[in-house]
């Protein structure tokens, strides 16, 4: 008879008889899952360590060129987080599996089952996603059975990625993946030392003409002309002239041939009005209708609207917000994009684009200038007599703010501003300063 504190022995069905290496193997994976279980609690995962490891990776502009895709599909344009950015998030947060297996192939049916996961062996979160995968690619409107086992495994692997990206992206904190977004989209914008856009756009064309590949290529499997590729489409253009010089795409692969080559200049020029017959020469002649400009896709204008925000163009809050923010919004466009709309919506995906690239480009001067001023700040505090600790620093910007503040990034960029200019006028006395923070607490009480 087993005491309470034995576990029950559950019996599983398994097959009459089993192979030794099936057996060793058998064993050998569950004592791994067990080690991993058992090191994961043993060594949790340090969140500090976490971070900093993310952020140092996201300023490489070698993760930030891969860490989204875009594509274009109906007249819009699909992009998110890609599964290069899931994987080196997962490396970072730590204690962390994932992965893809191929459960059965069915070769009459053309067709397999897969299974996606990724599991936090911390906190036991564990997401799986099983699915099929049909043996067929998409070609000129129809479906292309594939027979080739090459073309097989890269079609389970390209499927099956998607599903890993997303199973990682559930069992991670989405603050971790936020942030990381932030800070390469930051990465991508800024460029690498002395470059801007209008340069990385010209370098990128010479490189791929360099292999034989034209302006007019590039346009179409972009979907729009250089003059209104962001600093993401290049960034997409890097990776992949990086991937064709290594002979892990073929020319031919990212740049299929179409029967009638068509460019995007081509595609923007209104078709010439057909000359008039005789008998309809005293008639008006009918206006061209003129190819409409592509709408901005809503993604985008939802991410164009997460700049205004962390740009500090829309801060209002409370009763008539968003009567302000709207206003700032569209003052903002007219000034910058030269254009008069009445809602966001009126924005075509080129000047959406236009509008994400240049607050983007703001929005990395703003964070380089809010470090500088952060340190600025550490300065003065570390200037005090007699010194505060850190503990007491931020008891006092509690009472100062009115509200809690645990680290400086709980700080507005206009707030940070504001208390460098109070410290600097403290002129290094404790003193002085608690007087400040006094005032300021009495003033906001009376207020109330």
């Amino acid at each position: 008879m087993s005491s309470p504190n034995t576990p029950a022995t559950i019996n599983l069905p398994a097959p009459s008889r089993v192979g030794q290496a099936t057996a060793v193997e058998q064993s050998r994976a569950v004592a791994e899952v067990h080690a991993a279980m058992v090191m994961a609690q043993q060594v949790p995962r340090n969140l500090d360590r976490a971070v900093a490891e993310m952020e140092r990776s996201c300023r490489q502009m070698e993760m930030a060129s891969r860490a989204f895709y875009s594509f274009p599909r109906a007249g819009g344009t699909v992009n998110g987080p890609s599964i290069h950015l899931a994987r080196e998030l997962a490396r970072c947060w730590g204690n962390i599996q994932h992965g893809l297996h191929e459960m059965r192939r069915d070769d009459e049916g053309h067709q397999s089952e897969m299974q996606a996961f990724a599991w936090d062996i911390q906190t036991n979160t564990r997401i799986a996603h099983t699915f099929i995968v049909p043996h067929k690619r998409d070609a000129r409107g129809s479906a292309q059975v594939l027979t080739d086992m090459r073309d097989i495994y890269e079609n389970n692997a390209n499927n099956g990625s998607r599903r890993v990206r997303e199973a990682i992206f559930a069992v991670l904190p989405p603050w971790f993946v936020e942030r990381a977004k932030e800070l390469c989209n930051e990465t991508i914008a800024a460029g690498r030392q002395g470059e801007t856009l209008p340069q990385r756009i010209d370098e990128a064309i010479k490189a791929f003409a360099g292999g034989g590949i034209t302006q007019d290529q590039l346009e179409r499997k972009q979907g729009k002309p250089a003059t209104a590729w962001t600093a993401h489409d290049v960034a997409q253009l890097e990776v992949l002239f990086k991937s064709l010089r290594r002979g892990e795409v073929t020319r031919d692969e990212a740049f299929p041939a179409s029967e009638q080559p068509v460019t995007v200049a081509e595609i923007a020029t209104p078709t010439p009005p057909a000359p008039q017959q005789p008998e309809a020469q005293d008639a008006p002649a009918a206006e061209q209708p003129q190819v409409p400009a592509q709408a901005a896709h809503p993604d985008r204008l939802r991410e164009m609207n997460i700049l205004f925000t962390d740009t500090g163009i829309t801060t209002h809050t409370g009763k008539g917000s968003t009567a302000a923010n709207d206003a700032a919004r569209f003052a903002w466009i007219a000034e910058h994009l030269g254009v008069t709309v009445t809602s966001t919506k009126d924005l075509t995906a080129d000047q959406a684009d236009q509008a994400i690239t240049r607050l983007t480009a703001a929005k990395v001067e703003a964070a380089q200038r809010r470090t500088e001023t952060e340190r600025h700040i550490g300065e003065l505090f570390d200037g005090l007599t007699p010194a505060l600790s850190g503990a007491e620093r931020l008891h006092d910007l509690g009472r100062l703010f009115g509200r809690e503040i645990g680290a400086p990034r709980d700080l507005t960029n206009v707030e940070v501003d504001d208390l460098a200019e109070l410290l600097t006028d403290c002129q290094g006395q404790t003193a002085a300063w608690d007087v400040a923070v006094t005032a300021a607490e009495a003033a906001r009480r009376q207020v109330v």
